[in-house]
């Protein structure tokens, strides 16, 4: 794994938890839209190098298998406890969280049957 791959993910994550600012230090303005944009690019360019990633032995493509099930076993769960905190606490769920969810899992399955038919 290169250094790149190490990077770009922690670039996207501490851009996204930019987002978070608990002391209101990042009012709206050209300071936010800049850190979304810098947020936008970065995931961008993690996307294209995970797209562009090569496997050279079997040691690799059950590396991949490994890190592409915890994600989306992360991911889901995630986005599962999020509608579940959401209905606790508010008795209602943001629909946006749901077409993730509903995104995610339906990517998921239409890749699988994708990869089943075609390779």
């Amino acid at each position: 794994m290169s250094k790149l791959h190490l990077l770009l993910p922690i670039i996207v994550a501490l851009l996204a938890l930019a987002f978070l600012d608990p002391f209101d230090w990042l009012m709206p303005g050209m300071r936010t839209e800049f850190i979304l944009g810098l947020l936008a690019l970065a995931t961008i360019a993690y996307g294209a190098l995970l797209f562009k990633e090569q496997v050279r032995d079997e040691r690799d493509v059950q590396v991949r298998a490994f890190a592409h099930r915890a994600s989306y076993i992360v991911s889901v769960s995630g986005l599962v406890a999020i509608i579940a905190h959401q209905i606790l606490t508010m008795g209602m769920v943001y629909p946006e969280i749901v077409y993730v969810l509903v995104l995610v899992v339906a990517t998921k399955t239409l890749c699988h049957w994708y990869g089943d038919t075609n390779f």
